[in-house]
């Protein structure tokens, strides 16, 4: 089956068993299927999604969707803030994060005492 690209006149083949498509559909699935992979490449690459911890569609799904809420935030992140790599926007925005947080925790008055008590209880586990 072959397809010519409308931009440039070139020619395209594909192999495929789906012959009750035209060579045009084919192409459009193809392209979309690239885009996931490319997206599956960031996620594993930049996000550290490199395993799931089940096999629960749903603890999957979950999984995905806040890998992707948090890359979408670092994206924001790194253009409101004109940082031109993605691994500095990465490393930045989760430091900034991790002591805003830390901050609001320490500026309550029960905060200290209960970052102390969570942090006995975690290393006792340990």
């Amino acid at each position: 089956m072959q397809f010519r690209l409308k931009k440039d006149g070139q020619l395209l083949s594909f192999v495929t068993n789906v012959r009750e498509l035209p060579a045009e559909v084919i192409a459009k699935i193809y392209r979309q299927r690239w885009d996931i992979e490319v997206l599956f490449r960031f996620l594993k690459q930049e996000m550290n999604l490199t395993h799931f911890v089940c096999n629960d569609l749903n603890a999957i799904q979950v999984m995905l969707y806040f890998t992707m809420i948090a890359a979408m935030l670092v994206l924001i992140y790194k253009k409101h803030n004109d940082i031109k790599s993605y691994k500095k926007a990465k490393i930045q925005f989760f430091k900034e994060l991790f002591y805003s947080v830390m901050l609001d925790v320490l500026e309550s008055p029960e905060g200290l005492e209960w970052l102390k008590k969570t942090a006995k209880n975690f290393i006792q586990r340990e």
